[in-house]
């Protein structure tokens, strides 16, 4: 049985000539380069070596080319950080629903409404507080999953003491 050999990633030409940009740019230190661009010193500097006429020759063009990139890099970003304001505000409406549910008339939510919500909900919460730094009280960062876990539990130990209170009602009642 033949052994797979590893597939590396191979860049095309225009992508090795704007590593020559990136090379030029960093007044010719490839070790600097070589770490920014997450490439080896050593292809780097075959790069040079098989690249290096054509880049001077094509010059402007790579420029031009390297610009438009980085234009539309720009505009992606602008594009997911208004997704991002967009997702952010929807979470928002969305936990300020449920809480005025919760809070006006707690008896009508049903528990899975409540988990499908939390479990809906805890991506989005369990990100900001990975950004925020947020941690627990035994120093370790909250997990979305002990998060929804404890959350659960939580849930589920209201459900028993309701249905505890329940039967004690009943046997008041029958007694």
């Amino acid at each position: 049985m033949k052994k797979s050999k590893r597939k590396y990633y191979i860049p095309n030409i225009e992508e090795k000539l704007r590593y020559l940009r990136v090379l030029e740019s960093n007044d010719m230190n490839k070790s600097l380069t070589a770490r920014q661009l997450n490439i080896s010193r050593t292809a780097l500097i075959n790069y040079y070596k098989q690249y290096w006429n054509e880049y001077i020759e094509k010059r402007n063009q790579v420029n031009s080319n390297a610009l438009e990139i980085e234009s539309k890099k720009i505009m992606l970003s602008a594009d997911l950080e208004k997704a991002r304001i967009v997702i952010a505000e929807t979470c928002q409406k969305a936990i300020h629903q449920m809480n005025t549910r919760l809070t006006i008339n707690p008896e009508r939510v049903k528990t899975n409404d409540l988990i499908s919500y939390i479990n809906t909900l805890l991506p989005y919460i369990a990100d900001k507080k990975a950004v925020a730094g947020t941690k627990d009280s035994n120093d370790k960062s909250v997990s979305h999953t002990t998060f929804v876990q404890s959350l659960t539990q939580k849930i589920q130990q209201i459900n028993l003491e309701k249905k505890r209170q329940e039967l004690l009602k009943e046997q008041q009642n029958t007694g």
